[in-house]
């Protein structure tokens, strides 16, 4: 966490949920404290922002710096966060790396708010049955062409609340997650509804055009033989941007011979589904 003007550097400290305080202004499970605080305020305009320092979720590579390696640097002349080329896989630790917007203020007698976003997106596969008296039974599903490999800078120069993230398209091999689910109960009936088929998994933003070349391929058996791969063409996909999680649900429905393609457009928005003929 830092603040201070256009050019100084007043704080840089870290703060979360788990440290003890001896402020006023720090209520448990609502405001956070300083590692090294508390911190007295100065004259002058103050600028707030930060980013997320360790992943409490992971188990291994939870900070930025192991995730990202050595070149995830802080600019202290232009404020500007570099977060070097990573790519993902389905095997690449879930570091859901978070920033926070920029709080600009005078001294004041109140907790300091920041907003925090998602640098990365995220998917994962759901299976639908709407046919009656049928069963099927998945037993692989293959994500090619995704555009796994980037990095992106995070400027906090910006005088604005909203610090400017741009993302660069590295070179590397268009990422393949394949998904085998032998062991696994991914037969799907009617009576299941939507089944979830896999885990979550990040990734980063996708432009539309990213998914050109991209396609899912499907391996399932139907009474009891399997049935000839399925290739979903995948680029009519939206975009996937950053703090959304896409559900790729898998319809099947006999009578069209029709798989639907269907995405959670952020945690808390409404569905949209987007067909695709076989």
């Amino acid at each position: 966490m830092t603040s201070g003007g256009a050019t100084t550097k007043h704080v840089d400290d870290k703060i979360g949920p788990e440290l003890n305080s001896n402020s006023p202004l720090h209520t448990p499970g609502y405001t956070w404290p300083f590692v090294n605080g508390p911190h007295q305020w100065c004259p002058g305009e103050h600028k707030f922002f930060g980013w997320l320092a360790q992943d409490a979720n992971m188990t291994a590579s939870n900070t930025p710096e192991t995730f990202f390696g050595g070149g995830f640097t802080f600019d202290e002349a232009t404020h500007v966060l570099t977060i070097p080329q990573v790519t993902f896989t389905k095997d690449t630790p879930q570091f859901d790396f978070m920033y926070s917007d920029i709080f600009t203020t005078e001294p004041i007698n109140t907790p300091v708010p920041l907003e925090f976003k998602h640098l990365f997106s995220a998917f994962y596969i759901t299976g639908e049955n709407k046919q009656d008296d049928t069963e099927y039974d998945i037993t692989s599903i293959t994500i090619s062409g995704l555009n796994n490999t980037q990095s992106a800078t995070i400027d906090f120069g910006t005088g604005d609340v909203t610090p400017v993230v741009t993302y660069t398209d590295n070179t590397g091999s268009p990422g393949e997650f394949f998904f085998d689910f032998s062991g696994t109960d991914t037969t799907l009936s009617k009576e299941d509804g939507q089944k979830t088929l896999t885990g979550t998994y990040l990734m980063w933003p996708q432009k539309r055009e990213y998914f050109t070349d991209a396609k899912l391929t499907l391996n399932y058996n139907y009474g009891g033989v399997a049935a000839p791969a399925k290739e979903i063409d995948l680029s009519s996909m939206a975009a996937w941007e950053p703090g959304q999680v896409k559900k790729l649900n898998l319809v099947f429905n006999v009578d069209q011979i029709t798989f639907i393609i269907e995405e959670l457009v952020a945690w808390n928005d409404n569905e949209k589904n987007i067909p695709v003929q076989m």
